[in-house]
């Protein structure tokens, strides 16, 4: 296997020493949609928020700083789980955060339960994505907010890594995939490629 496409791989599931050193590379790359995310999330003491996509943690622990009621979230990896457990450990134990392993496209939570729900970087790798947007409207409460924080399609292409395993979507391909699943954009934030797609449930 290249290594292009080995890395390519950790990017989508990081796991062992490798994917555990992508997981801090990915941290650095994601600095400003982290912002955009925290920015734009608003949270407030009432909510109960989902992450689909957690890493190692690090967002999760920069945004257990703010008022919130419960955060949770779902990862596909061991390791990330391991990883982000022990590194918001603290708010684990106060039963505020709640880290497990899961899918997005079969997420084990009833109907109308979150808030919000966010997501960095991860929709490129989602298997089903109409079912995965439509397993994201179930669960998020009417008027809930999902933000989608990715990079376009004409950014990616510049990077040879995303020629293995990345699947690249042009912003208006992403946001009628959303509106078919109950999904409507409320607002769209670009920065240098970077792009926060805002959406609210129907």
């Amino acid at each position: 296997m290249k290594i292009t496409a080995f890395i390519a791989k950790k990017f989508a599931k990081p796991d062992g020493l490798t994917g555990v050193m992508v997981s801090y590379v990915m941290n650095q790359m994601n600095r400003k949609q982290y912002r955009m995310v925290e920015d734009h999330l608003a949270l407030s003491s009432q909510d109960t928020v989902l992450e689909v996509g957690f890493g190692n943690g690090t967002l999760i622990r920069r945004l257990s700083k703010q008022a919130f009621h419960q955060l949770y979230g779902i990862d596909i990896s061991d390791d990330m789980l391991a990883l982000a457990s022990k590194k918001n450990a603290s708010k684990i134990s106060e039963n505020r955060v709640i880290l497990t392993k899961g899918s997005v496209e079969q997420l084990a939570y009833k109907a109308d339960f979150f808030d919000k729900i966010y997501t960095v970087n991860t929709i490129y790798f989602w298997q089903d994505i109409s079912q995965c947007l439509s397993e994201v409207c179930r669960v998020l409460k009417k008027d809930g907010r999902f933000i989608n924080d990715l990079y376009d399609s004409d950014y990616l292409n510049k990077i040879p890594m995303t020629k293995y395993g990345f699947t690249l979507y042009t912003i208006d391909v992403l946001v009628a995939l959303a509106e078919a699943n109950g999904l409507a954009l409320s607002q769209t934030v670009q920065k240098k490629g970077a792009c926060c797609l805002i959406f609210e449930k129907k």
